[in-house]
């Protein structure tokens, strides 16, 4: 897709699996439940994937899972659990095969099957929940908005009484290969992970009690699920969410890679255009995007697209009141956010850095780590929930290639879950793997963009769900909602879905890394 080099792959996933093996038990699965949960699925597809894992570690896939036996081991309980064991049998399932193509030598048309769930399969008993910490957690970033802020203006809704521990900006690349291809780096944020046991893990990183994670879907998630006036939301509401968390991260990553990386700026009005083009669909007129009393996740997503000078300010420069100017509605939202009391506060306080440079930029000197809470207006009331819109009783429809990719894992989670979901399938077409990739490519006509546009999801990559008259898309998203509307799927705590979105992203984080080097000729060495 990208030209990328193969032999970055036995590399990240070394990187990975060395961390989530410390999760993996030596019997059962993660959390200990009857079933698997989203982790143990996500290692089901990291250990025995064909595209991209299989595909781009060739001949040294032995090597490289024989690293990790403890992995290897509980993806094969994860495909032997029944629900999972009967997927792999369907004829949909897409874990081990190429395109289908590739398999008949024809070009596929597009076909909807349902996927179907085993009758026997039992609702999952869930395990005692352990109790959340009763201590603050702490978050870990840099002295720069990135991929931090959302976090804490998440926490500020919340009300989450949060302490943050800050760094000097370091960077050795934007993308997972760029930081590979560039070697270990030593700062004060690398040595600090490796003390906390989180070596080769990224921030943000969350520490609550005795409990670590990275990512920043898991920190963002955990603290819209902890904080006491966080609103409620439903679970459509929440994919909804979901999905504003990936389009930010899509324009996040392109836009540092211009900083970190050396990529072409002219790209990040283009995909600002693209994401919000889309994204502003799901803005009203007034109020916030749920309609609820407080600002939900899409909505302080929006707030940072608009407002952030890290990375969008200073990539997007003269071209920022152009950029902005097409999109109206989401600057108005943007503002109606940053006004809302625990927001406004937030954003007075000497942490919050949505619109600063790193600290070396502002006073000259080279800061080092500090604590700080984040203080949250005593005044700020518990959100009264708006009334639940029910959940459609129509099958939920998935739309996604004819190959393992971002779309399988959806599926795993549903066939444990227990929803009866159809599949609409396309014929594998790519123009790239990152954003940046297909930007440069140009828009690609094929089966797959022409339904989509005909969904009124133009522009928007695969995996999308179709739910009654709900339409999102983003790979979080649709994981995410699946588990959520499963009646078999394991309840797990608001800890143990943090380790669960963890696992989505890094599982994401190799995905995306390998499927750079797929038909690309990279060096297999």
């Amino acid at each position: 897709l990208s030209g990328g080099d193969a032999a970055f792959v036995p590399k990240i996933m070394e990187k990975v699996m060395t961390h989530l093996t410390k999760y993996i038990p030596a019997e059962g699965f993660v959390h200990g439940k009857d079933a698997p949960t989203i982790a143990d699925l996500c290692i089901l597809v990291l250990t025995q994937a064909l595209i991209p894992f299989g595909a781009t570690l060739g001949e040294g896939a032995a090597e490289c899972y024989g690293k990790f036996p403890a992995a290897v081991a509980l993806g094969e309980r994860t495909a032997a659990f029944p629900a999972v064991a009967e997927w792999l049998t369907n004829e949909h399932c897409n874990l081990k095969k190429p395109p289908k193509a590739a398999r008949s030598g024809e070009q596929p048309t597009p076909a909807a099957a349902p996927l179907v769930v085993p009758a026997s399969t039992p609702p999952v008993v869930p395990a005692a929940d352990p109790p959340t910490p009763t201590s603050k957690p702490v978050l870990h970033y840099f002295d720069v908005n990135g991929r931090g802020e959302l976090s804490k203006l998440i926490a500020a809704v919340g009300g989450v009484e949060l302490e943050c521990v800050e760094y000097p900006f370091a960077a050795n690349g934007a993308s997972a290969a760029d930081k590979l291809k560039a070697g270990n780096m030593e700062s004060e944020h690398t040595k600090a992970a490796t003390a906390m046991g989180m070596e080769g893990c990224g921030l943000p990183i969350v520490v609550h009690g005795d409990h670590k994670f990275y990512q920043s879907f898991a920190c963002q998630c955990y603290f819209a699920s902890i904080g006491p006036n966080y609103p409620k939301v439903t679970m459509l509401q929440q994919a909804v969410d979901d999905m504003f968390q990936g389009a930010l991260e899509d324009c996040m990553g392109l836009a540092a890679g211009v900083i970190l990386s050396g990529g072409d700026a002219a790209f990040v009005p283009k995909i600002m255009e693209k994401v919000m083009t889309h994204l502003t669909k799901y803005i009203p007129a007034e109020g916030f995007v749920h309609g609820k009393d407080a600002p939900t996740i899409a909505d302080l997503c929006i707030l940072v697209l608009t407002q952030a000078l890290i990375p969008f300010g200073a990539t997007l420069g003269e071209g920022a009141a152009e950029c902005y100017g097409k999109f109206p509605a989401a600057v108005a939202l943007g503002e109606r956010t940053a006004a809302f009391p625990a927001v406004a506060e937030w954003l007075t306080n000497e942490h919050c850095n949505l619109k600063k440079p790193p600290k070396a930029a502002r006073s000259g000197e080279q800061p080092t780590p500090a604590a700080a809470p984040l203080v949250v207006p005593a005044s700020t009331p518990p959100v009264v929930p708006a009334a639940d819109p029910p959940t459609p009783t129509s099958k939920p429809v998935l739309h996604y290639f004819d190959v393992n990719g971002r779309g399988e894992l959806s599926k795993l989670i549903a066939a444990v879950g227990g929803v009866e979901l159809e599949c609409v399938e396309y014929p594998f077409a790519a123009n790239g793997a990152s954003a940046a990739d297909k930007l440069k490519a140009g828009n690609m006509e094929s089966e797959h963009t022409k339904a989509a546009t005909a969904m009124g999801m133009e522009g928007c990559g695969l995996p999308i769900v179709v739910h009654g008259d709900h339409k999102f898309y983003q790979s979080f998203a649709c994981q995410c909602y699946f588990a959520s509307i499963g009646p078999n799927y394991p309840k797990v705590t608001m800890l143990q879905q943090a380790v669960d979105d963890m696992f989505q992203g890094a599982l994401e984080d190799c995905m995306g890394l390998a499927a750079g080097v797929i038909l690309s000729g990279g060096d297999a060495a």
